[in-house]
């Protein structure tokens, strides 16, 4: 912006006549004056409008020779609070809360680049006798976990939602489903205790009498909105998108349409270990893992399977979603 006239600053000439009222303010008083600016600015190649808020501080000064001087002191901010201002994602009254906002757009931003880049485009929705259907077409011999079973759970709008990719010839490449959990106020310990059966891999024949559920420490700490994660599937051609590190994108935004659609407080799934231990948990976006959560004996096989359970608070999102751009471009390299 240095050099440019007020018309011509990023945000637009809109944003340069009300920058001036505030100097005008300032140069007239010589005093101080506090802004809280939430706005509109242009990031990256493409000059995506994206939102930001900031804070900024304004005082009045004299040079030497005693002409007018004004220092602009500015600190970025989620947090803003601007009276009688009412948005759609206020909390409260007179008060805009927009923790996360800006990380969210950004990463929204980053992330249809990056799948325009590989020609997958997302669809979402909650009609899960239509998300059978797109599993049915995509993976003939896949059977629907229990878990996202219609014809078992109460799922729609508001409870569940599922997210398909398709390639560029409208092949489907990649399935996700989330849930908000029945947890009311339990921890996630004490659900999975009664009803961990319910999680079990739909193509096994699980002996569920010998088969166990334990929680770990962090387990024992979820309560709230706690959304599961599962069905988690990338196909395509032979080395089309394995290895491609599109799951750390995938992954994460499954995270963020967990926060939007659901106000998560916490994301739970489970992962076999050989899945777990090579490192995928991290890749799609979690940063916490409990060993050895599930255990499923199956008739016929001497060895049981032994899944992780990974999670991730609200927090976790918002912070995993405010990696810089160029970080999560190098993961889908």
């Amino acid at each position: 912006s240095v050099g440019s006239t007020l018309g011509d600053l990023p945000a637009g000439d809109a944003f340069g006549r009300l920058v001036n009222f505030a100097y005008q303010e300032i140069e007239g008083t010589e005093a101080a004056r506090l802004d809280h600016i939430f706005t509109m600015m242009p990031y990256g190649e493409e000059r995506i409008m994206l939102p930001i808020a900031y804070e900024r501080l304004l005082l009045g000064a004299r040079f030497p020779d005693k002409s007018f001087a004004m220092l602009s002191a500015v600190r970025r901010t989620y947090d803003l609070e601007i009276t009688d201002v009412s948005l759609e994602c206020s909390p409260q009254e007179g008060q805009m809360a927009i923790h996360g906002l800006c990380s969210q757009d950004k990463f929204e931003a980053t992330s249809s680049e990056i799948l325009k880049r590989y020609g997958i485009s997302l669809t979402k929705g909650n009609d899960f006798h239509e998300y059978r259907a797109h599993v049915a077409e995509a993976r003939p011999d896949h059977k629907v976990g229990d878990p996202f079973d219609i014809n078992l759970h109460n799922l729609g709008k508001g409870t569940a939602i599922w997210i398909v990719g398709h390639d560029q010839q409208g092949r489907i490449v990649h399935t996700q489903a989330l849930r908000l959990l029945p947890t009311k106020m339990e921890t996630v310990a004490d659900y999975f205790r009664e009803n961990f059966h319910g999680y079990s891999p739909s193509e096994l024949n699980i002996d569920y009498n010998r088969s166990r559920y334990r929680a770990g420490p962090g387990a024992k700490r979820i309560t709230g909105r706690i959304v599961y994660s599962g069905e988690t599937w990338i196909g395509g051609e032979r080395g089309q998108f394995r290895g491609s590190g599109l799951s750390s994108v995938l992954g994460r935004y499954a995270l963020l349409t967990a926060l939007r659609e659901f106000q998560a407080n916490y994301v739970v799934g489970f992962m076999i270990k050989p899945v777990a231990y090579k490192g995928f948990c991290l890749r799609m976006g979690f940063m916490h893992a409990e060993p050895l959560a599930l255990r499923w004996h199956v008739h016929g096989k001497p060895d049981p399977l032994e899944a992780v359970m990974v999670y991730m608070s609200d927090e976790d999102i918002r912070f995993i979603l405010d990696l810089p751009a160029a970080e999560l471009e190098a993961l889908a390299a």
